[in-house]
């Protein structure tokens, strides 16, 4: 920037006339207070900039545990693994078994051209699950569902950080609906193990 324009930015006042570029020629003008103080900015707020960098930003800086949240691939089919440096491995849904008990639904899509649709039977355990998810012994974890469905389904949510049974907290989702409708979680992870499975689970013998 030219010296001679930091100088006229810092004067005390500044009075700039702009000619507006339209067809019939208007002066405007500004006024500029060098002088002026605003309110003090916080101490604690700074600007960065950073690199979309291999996963970074997927699997790091946004803290979004679940890759593939609004369901772009099917279930059971991962994204193709890009070339380059700091990217780690694509995780994907998988259908807890049995495959056939998940399908993609295009005709009740949500947030992409399809959305996973669960169908149950009896008392078997039906869902979608997607593993290696890092996780923080003793700290809290919030997020959301968008479920939709038969009222009669029990539907779970599963965080599972561990093989005991006691390594897992199971969240009851309330009676689902017709439309679409978000439910919150709360999970908090005991200091166990920093890696993690996420089921989401329909269990009509809940």
């Amino acid at each position: 920037m030219p010296r001679r324009l930091l100088r006229a930015l810092s004067a005390p006042l500044l009075a700039t006339t702009l000619l507006a570029a339209t067809g019939s020629a208007q002066t405007i003008t500004a006024t500029i207070d060098g002088g002026a103080k605003g309110t003090p900015i916080s101490p604690f707020i700074y600007g960065m900039f950073i690199e979309h960098g291999g996963s970074l930003l997927e699997q790091g800086f946004r803290a979004e545990l679940l890759d593939d949240r609004k369901f772009y691939f099917a279930i059971g089919q991962k994204a193709p693994t890009r070339p380059g440096p700091f990217r780690l491995a694509a995780r994907g849904w998988k259908a807890v078994v049995p495959a056939d008990g998940v399908r993609m639904d295009s005709v009740h899509a949500y947030a992409s051209d399809h959305a996973p649709l669960v169908t149950v039977a009896g008392a078997e355990p039906r869902g979608i699950v997607q593993e290696g998810i890092a996780l923080k012994g003793g700290t809290a974890t919030v997020g959301r569902i968008v479920v939709a469905g038969d009222p009669g389904a029990h539907v779970a949510v599963s965080l599972v950080w561990g093989p005991g049974a006691a390594d897992r907290q199971t969240i009851q989702l309330a009676p689902l609906t017709a439309q679409w409708a978000t439910q919150r979680l709360n999970f908090t992870v005991r200091p166990l193990r920093p890696r993690g499975q996420t089921p989401s689970v329909s269990d009509p013998s809940a």
